[in-house]
């Protein structure tokens, strides 16, 4: 990572799309060491890499979903009782 790249992920208005970011720049690396012969697993692993990497995001962004909707208010006035 450069330094234009790690500053990019310091600003604030960058917060939402960091996980996705650095998923990207994962693939990408990975994807250049297959193409570079680095990697020399079979192709079901390396597409096992991606498929984890995918269900990560996916489970951020339903985790990201619970933090952003609020709880109704009826339901947050019953359990303050």
């Amino acid at each position: 990572l450069d330094l234009d790249q790690l500053e990019a992920l310091d600003e604030p208005e960058n917060v939402e799309v960091k996980i996705e970011l650095i998923v990207h720049w994962i693939q990408r690396i990975v994807a250049d060491n297959i193409s570079a012969g680095v990697i020399t697993a079979p192709p079901p692993i390396v597409s096992r890499v991606f498929n984890e990497l995918s269900n990560g995001v996916i489970k951020a962004q339903a985790a990201r979903k619970i933090k952003d909707i609020q709880l109704p208010f009826h339901y947050a006035q019953m359990l303050g009782v």
